[in-house]
């Protein structure tokens, strides 16, 4: 499977999580979901929803007469802005040749919806307990079902806002820790959908020992049609950050 190989002998030399098995007493059964085998192969899911937020035919009604020529005015200010972000821990059980996200150990953050850059950080205090509280997880699977796992990295997912009177495109830029690699994302936005959220998933390895600062994303565009007829864009980035200090400035 694509990758995962190298997945597997990066991760055992930065977080050394290889879970031996071992007769234990009974413990409750931890909840996991098999990732998708295009997801581990490389690829994204990803989803737009939107809708008109108001009548576009009377766009022109507008006082014609003083527009310059192809100068239709804008009824909303373009927009965009990193809405929320969710990460899952994923394991690979070489003994299933799968990859799984332990469900009990997401994380979720709801943010401001105001900024066009905006990360889920978690301090170095917040991820040590974190780590802490996926290598406990990995040790009960491991005991419930005789398998090894390893831990591979994060399933990803980022949901995005977008306003604007004549949407166009939003192109996003994977982090280099993306397992697809850094191609640009593009998703083309129906010109009735005035108001919309796309939603991104994917998976992240860890580049360095889980120790250091990183984070795991996208960076990119949303482009827009301006009244003058001219191409516009929004810079927007979002993602996951660990070992964050908030003295550091947002990426």
């Amino acid at each position: 499977m694509k990758r995962v190989f190298s997945l597997l002998t990066m991760v055992v030399l930065c977080f050394m999580l290889a879970i031996p098995a071992f007769a234990a007493e009974p413990q409750e059964a931890v909840s996991v979901t098999k990732v998708a085998d295009s997801l581990l192969d490389g690829n994204y899911v990803t989803s737009l929803d939107g809708f008109e937020a108001f009548d576009a035919t009377n766009i022109q009604e507008i006082e014609p007469e003083k527009m310059p020529m192809n100068y239709i005015p804008d009824l909303i200010s373009p927009e965009v802005s990193p809405l929320s972000v969710q990460v899952y821990p994923v394991i690979f059980v070489p003994e299933e040749n799968a990859g799984y996200i332990l469900n009990d150990c997401g994380r979720y953050k709801q943010l401001s919806g105001t900024a066009q850059s905006e990360l889920f950080n978690l301090s170095t205090s917040a991820t040590t307990t974190y780590i802490n509280e996926i290598q406990s997880t990995m040790q009960q699977y491991t005991n419930l079902t005789g398998n090894t796992c390893y831990f591979i990295g994060w399933q990803l997912t980022c949901k995005i806002q977008m306003i604007a009177t004549r949407p166009e495109y939003i192109e996003l830029t994977p982090t280099t820790s993306c397992i697809s690699g850094t191609d640009p994302i593009k998703e083309t936005i129906p010109p009735n959908y005035n108001t919309c959220t796309y939603t991104i998933s994917g998976i992240f390895e860890p580049t360095k020992a889980l120790t250091e600062y990183q984070w795991y994303g996208f960076k990119g565009q949303f482009a827009f049609t301006q009244a003058d007829g001219s191409l516009g864009a929004i810079d927007v980035m979002t993602g996951f950050s660990i070992n964050c200090s908030f003295s550091r400035r947002q990426l």
